[in-house]
């Protein structure tokens, strides 16, 4: 039961996203060092945000926060 209000609420939340063009737009920052499972944990956001929307930009810094500060972004 509670996996169809959760797939429910998924649709409804898409409808809603897709009403107001469709289209988003998430960055991520992190903070330029290692950590284990970062790519893992990107990857299953990004995946997610695929399956969620119809048209996803995702948007990475390079070098964390020095990334932000100094427009070097990576968008795939």
């Amino acid at each position: 039961m509670a996996e169809k209000e959760k797939l429910e609420r998924e649709k409804s939340e898409k409808a809603k996203t897709e009403k107001k063009g469709g289209r988003i737009r998430v960055g991520m920052l992190t903070s330029g060092g290692d950590c284990q499972a970062l790519n893992a944990t990107m990857r299953g956001i990004a995946k997610a945000l695929y399956n969620l929307y119809e048209s996803v930009d995702i948007v990475g810094f390079r070098d964390g926060y020095r990334g932000l500060m100094y427009e070097t972004t990576v968008c795939c």
